[in-house]
């Protein structure tokens, strides 16, 4: 072959070279674009579209779900009559040692049995102190029982001193055996008291023995803060603390509970009810006491 032949035919394949598309790209004769044909890829990309709605609209669903269901940081994701307490708060207390048992038993003359007791109401009431220490601006103006109206977002301070004689210097009565106990509303968000006697227009609280021997072994109880209904006394929860709505800085009003003369060497089974109230929980707190 002489070189002009070679030139010719190399030319030749060049050309040919480049203007052939490779089978596996496109199959003039069957048709096809890598492999399928128009209804295949017509079918493949229904498909994925299919599959890909169907994924964008599980996660939204789900992000749905989510959002939802978190819980706000300033509230609770369900209020009112869709929270589980139904707007109906109940009573807590302290001192609680152990969650499951609500015996508080101590004698009187041994200062370790009555110290975690002491201890649990220390904590409780020093974060109220931590709160009142801040300055009076932070707080609502809440003057002769009366919140100012432009002061909603801000909590009334809760006067430790309407507590005495149930304080930490002379521990609470435990020495004496003449205990307190300290009674707390629980908070419900939006929670606003219906009175049902305005001659005194705030929560109370009637604290009793369970049966007649208890009322009789548990003697006689005085409140601090305390109110008068008819010739009856009461702790009082001023209706000025409330309502809860995620307030920086709230905390329950107290009332505490003081037994002055309980019968010695026998539990008390002891139970306590808001009163005063068309909108409160209808059961009762209940605890025992024990002084030895």
């Amino acid at each position: 072959m002489s070189m002009q032949e070679f030139s010719d035919n190399l030319s030749t394949l060049s050309y040919v070279s480049r203007r052939r598309i490779p089978l596996w790209i496109w199959d003039p004769k069957n048709r096809t674009l890598f492999g399928r044909t128009a209804a295949s890829w017509t079918l493949c990309i229904l498909f994925y579209l299919a599959y890909y709605a169907f994924l964008a609209g599980f996660f939204m669903g789900m992000l749905m779900v989510f959002l939802y269901t978190e819980v706000p940081d300033d509230r609770p994701a369900r209020t009112g009559m869709q929270s589980l307490l139904n707007l109906k708060p109940g009573l807590g207390f302290r001192p609680v040692i152990d969650v499951q048992k609500s015996l508080i038993k101590f004698a009187k003359t041994d200062p370790q049995s009555y110290l975690p007791y002491t201890e649990n109401i220390d904590a409780l009431l020093d974060a109220y102190k931590i709160v009142n220490s801040k300055p009076d601006g932070q707080f609502a103006n809440c003057k002769d029982g009366k919140k100012d109206p432009d002061s909603v977002e801000r909590v009334c301070k809760f006067p430790l001193d309407s507590l005495n004689p149930c304080t930490r210097e002379n521990n609470y009565g435990y020495p004496d055996g003449t205990p307190c106990v300290i009674l707390k509303v629980n908070k419900v968000y939006g929670w606003l008291p219906d009175i049902e006697n305005m001659g005194q227009p705030h929560a109370l609280v009637n604290c009793t023995g369970q049966n007649p021997a208890d009322i009789e072994n548990m003697g006689s109880v005085t409140y601090y803060p305390s109110a008068k209904l008819g010739d009856k006394s009461f702790g009082i929860f001023d209706s000025v603390y409330f309502p809860f709505i995620g307030q920086p800085g709230y905390l329950s009003p107290l009332v505490a509970l003081k037994f002055t003369n309980p019968k010695r060497h026998v539990t008390i089974l002891v139970e306590c009810q808001l009163q005063n109230l068309k909108n409160a929980y209808t059961g009762s707190l209940g605890f025992e006491i024990r002084v030895d």
